[in-house]
Order: structure tokens, then sequence, then C-alpha cells
């Protein structure tokens, strides 16, 4: 017996004409029903938690990393009522981070004027009032706290030292931590002391303002 080469297309023939005359005959039920079922599964997007954690999104959850910040967890627990410490963090946290650019073409910050106007924000920012849930809170009373005041930003400090910044020339900024340090992997970038040199003097004169963040900003004096 001899089978013909035609044979799976002949039976797709078949199976495809009936599917075709059923839903000819009976229109209502492939217009009607996948409407419903449409409507029945878009309502699982009220459930749909977001996740915009970067954290979670792109780091491994058993990671080296999450366990050793565990131990120093454990043993160095951040205050952020009483002795808060930016540098010790460990977590990104629900921080307000502001970036501040200059609006008048001049990319130098390092000005008088400018730094009276960080100041106005800061004044802004610490006289701010949320409300949640139908309650005001002020800044005062959801702040990180060191010495029991809100922890400030020590760079902000450099506006007593801005006119120095102006009158001397070139600038330039150094880092105590050798470059071969910088290159290596061990990540000691963000403990390094910057220090802004200008040519007031023959031999340069340097100012101590912070040190860099994990997260790789100024962050202390």
């Amino acid at each position: 017996m001899r089978f013909s080469v035609t044979i799976v297309d002949d039976f797709l023939n078949r199976a495809f004409f009936k599917v075709g005359l059923f839903v000819g005959r009976h229109p209502g039920y492939f217009v009607i029903v996948p409407l419903l079922l449409a409507c029945i599964c878009i309502t699982g997007y009220q459930r749909i938690n977001y996740e915009i954690d970067p954290e979670y999104l792109f780091s491994p959850v058993n990671g080296p990393a999450k366990y050793e910040r565990a131990v120093v967890e454990q043993h160095f627990r951040v205050n952020y009522s009483h002795d808060f410490d930016v540098t010790r963090i460990t977590r990104a946290g629900r921080f307000g981070h502001v970036i501040v650019v200059s609006n008048d073409g001049n990319e130098n910050m390092l000005r008088g004027e400018v730094w009276k106007e960080l100041r106005l924000l800061d004044e802004i920012i610490r006289n701010a009032t949320a409300v949640y849930n139908g309650e005001s809170f002020t800044y005062e009373q959801v702040c990180a706290r060191y010495k029991d005041e809100c922890s400030s930003n020590n760079i902000l400090n450099l506006d007593q030292i801005m006119d120095n910044f102006q009158g001397c020339g070139d600038w330039s900024i150094e880092s105590n931590v050798s470059s071969d340090v910088q290159s290596s992997h061990l990540g000691l970038t963000h403990i390094s002391t910057l220090l802004w040199r200008n040519n007031c003097q023959s031999g340069g004169l340097y100012h101590s303002v912070g040190a860099l963040c994990p997260a790789g900003v100024l962050c202390g004096g």
C-alpha cells in the first residue's frame, strides 16, 4: 500500500474547511466570546505591581554583596534619628536628591552668586511641607538627624571661601588616592579626600572640602 505525499496537506485542508464553515455559520460566538474574555483578563492590570528598584531588578538575590551588607547592617546600624552619617548608609533609602546646573551658560558653579542661590534653595527645601494621608509633615519632622539637628550638606559651607576661588585664577581637583588604587578592583575611590587647588600663592593653596560618597557625589567635609 502506497501513501500519497499530500496526505498531510489534504488533512489540513479538510480540518480548516470545517473550522471555517463552523465560524461562518455561528459568527456570534467568535465575536462576543473573545470580547468577554478580553474584558475579564484586562482586569488583571489592576493587580500589577510595578517594580522600579534597580537593586531588585539587576542584582542577584543571593549575591555576595547582599550578604556583606547584611553583616554590616547587623553590626553597624545607621542611626537616622540621632547620629546620622551619610557616608555610612548601606541602602539608597528614601532620600531626595537635587541636581543643580547653572542656567546662564557658565558651567562653572564655583561662584558666589551661584552659592547664594544654593543656600536659598536649601532654605526652601528645609521649609517645605508634605501632606500624606491628610496629615502634614515638615522637613524638620522627617529629616535624618545628627546630634538632634537635621543633617546638613557640608558642601554648602564652601560659600565661606567662595570669594577666594573667584579671585585666584585656575583651580583643579586632586585626590589623595593613587592612580593605581583608583584603577584597581578595590573600589576605594569613594573614600578619597578631594582637594581644591587654586593658584593664589606660588606653592598653591589647598582646601580639603569633602569626600566622595559611594554614589560618586560630594557628600561631606
